[in-house]
């Protein structure tokens, strides 16, 4: 991964046990949380790993956190390729499969309308996150598909995606996935779609 990433990929054989991920994960869910910023024009990324159910235990307060992990739980083997209505427009699901690409060939996006939740179902990737305000547009807001590209900066935080982990991207939240984590070429995920109004 690019040494200039401020969170890069731990070597092999010095991965940090699950004790310390899990760790981690509640520490944000909880710090975030706890001062009751439930307002999604008021939170920030989350991390968070679907068979450590602490990890995100508190997002279950509201239903369409309820829906989306629910769906998840429960999405078919035999999911097609495409997009998939939750809820109509305010939750759906977009399933795809995707090749990992060098950090240079990437690009940096944010929605202004919805919250993106990305979950890896299988091999991984990175996702590398920075606030909207310390970024350069490359593009005008599109208003119609809710998007807005961003120069990639010279450093980053990165997410370690692998299956069974999530992240959670709010408005404030420009991310980068596909990001080659030296490991995979591909990743199969699934990004959930929760309108702001939703919440």
């Amino acid at each position: 991964m690019h040494s200039s990433l401020n969170n890069a990929r731990p070597l092999a054989g010095n991965s940090p046990p699950q004790e310390f991920l899990g760790a981690f994960f509640i520490c944000i869910i909880h710090i975030i949380l706890d001062k009751r910023l439930l307002a999604a024009h008021n939170l920030t990324m989350l991390l968070g790993h679907y068979d450590h159910p602490e990890t995100y235990q508190r997002l279950l307060t509201h239903p369409v956190w309820q829906q989306a992990l629910a769906w998840i739980k429960n999405m078919p083997a035999d999911l097609p390729v495409g997009e998939h209505v939750i809820t109509a427009q305010d939750l759906f699901a977009n399933y795809h499969e995707a090749t990992l690409l060098p950090r240079e060939d990437g690009s940096y996006e944010a929605h202004q309308q919805y919250i993106d939740l990305h979950y890896c179902l299988a091999g991984g990737e990175i996702i590398e996150w920075a606030p909207v305000p310390t970024l350069t547009p490359v593009a005008e807001y599109h208003a119609e598909k809710d998007y807005q590209l961003y120069a990639v900066p010279p450093q980053a935080s990165a997410c370690v995606m692998t299956p069974g982990s999530f992240a959670i991207f709010f408005p404030s939240d420009a991310h980068m996935p596909k990001v080659a984590d030296g490991t995979n070429d591909t990743v199969k995920k699934v990004v959930i779609k929760i309108k702001l109004t939703a919440l």
